[in-house]
């Protein structure tokens, strides 16, 4: 995996953040951080490694991405071709791009647009238990509500640095002993999750 990651992001990844979350069936708040399409702007270039600890179903609690839209220029081509093949003023296309930029993302209106005109270019993650995959989230993305059961997940983001994802209130989370750790590389990525031995 951080050979994979390594080769995206063109450098030896860092791991800057280990989380989990539990997610529990019919809780109807939404949570506009995550429930709505955003972008994460976590550094220059990253990635998340998501996994699914519990199944995981189409439309209850799964991963929703809109393909293509980590790099604007595939994105600008996308929508004015999609603009032009259904006779939509293209001038829409500006302003899709700067609503998925303003607050990252994470507007009613933005969701709404793109599930109105733009599901066949939305991506549905979902699966059993142990289901992974690896995504750049600054693609526009979002986890979809859930009804029928509680979720649970956890995922790894890496980086090319250090950024202020790393630290712990205020010092860096060592959590690691570095006999834990079997080559150079896994060195550098988790070092700052070890602890001094």
């Amino acid at each position: 995996t951080l050979e994979l990651i390594g080769n995206y992001l063109g450098c030896p990844p860092t791991v800057y953040s280990i989380n989990c979350w539990w997610s529990f069936a019919n809780d109807t708040t939404r949570i506009p951080a995550t429930q709505l399409f955003h972008r994460d702007p976590d550094d220059f270039r990253f990635v998340s490694l998501f996994i699914y600890l519990t199944d995981t179903d189409k439309g209850n609690g799964s991963h929703e991405i809109f393909k293509g839209s980590h790099d604007y220029e595939t994105l600008t081509q996308y929508l004015t071709s999609f603009c032009k093949e259904n006779a939509i003023k293209t001038d829409i296309v500006s302003e899709f791009i700067k609503m998925s930029l303003h607050n990252d993302g994470n507007n009613v209106v933005l969701d709404k647009f793109i599930e109105s005109f733009f599901r066949e270019n939305v991506v549905n993650l979902h699966g059993p238990r142990g289901t992974s995959f690896i995504e750049d989230t600054w693609s526009l993305h979002r986890g979809v509500p859930f009804s029928k059961r509680d979720r649970l997940v956890i995922w790894c983001r890496y980086g090319i640095g250090v950024n202020s994802e790393t630290r712990l209130n205020g010092q860096a989370a060592k959590m690691l002993s570095s006999e834990m750790l079997n080559s150079d590389l896994q060195q550098y990525s988790f070092r700052k999750f070890v602890k001094e031995d």
